[in-house]
């Protein structure tokens, strides 16, 4: 699950711009996180885009026989969901921009 890992890391850096660790770490970390997962995409293309659910599960069969009932097979699927909140400036992290600021919150004036 590469996206979810890439998005752990973006809230990092996210955690970072707010003031709660090394900006400069933070961000070469993601970009050699994100090169990382784009090397090692086996199917050619990574998909790093928004996303709000993942799924991810096990996929189990097995055989059996009795003489009663004669061949048995079991399929189990275990899925797990993920439900996953994207990061302020994660569409500036993706595009590799490593001077990019995050997105400024409104200040409420009087």
């Amino acid at each position: 699950m590469g996206t979810v890992r890439l998005l752990a890391r973006g809230w990092l850096v996210a955690l970072a711009d707010a003031g709660f660790g090394d900006v400069k770490v933070t961000r070469k970390e993601f970009a050699e996180a994100l090169k990382s997962e784009k090397d090692g995409e086996f199917r050619g293309s990574m998909p790093a885009g928004r996303l709000g659910v993942a799924a991810t599960g096990d996929f189990k069969m097995s055989f059996g026989y009795a003489t009663g009932s004669g061949l048995m097979l079991i399929d189990e699927v275990v899925t797990k969901w993920w439900l996953v909140a994207v990061p302020p400036g994660y569409d500036a992290l993706l595009a590799g921009d490593a001077k990019a600021k995050p997105p400024v919150k409104p200040s409420k004036g009087k």
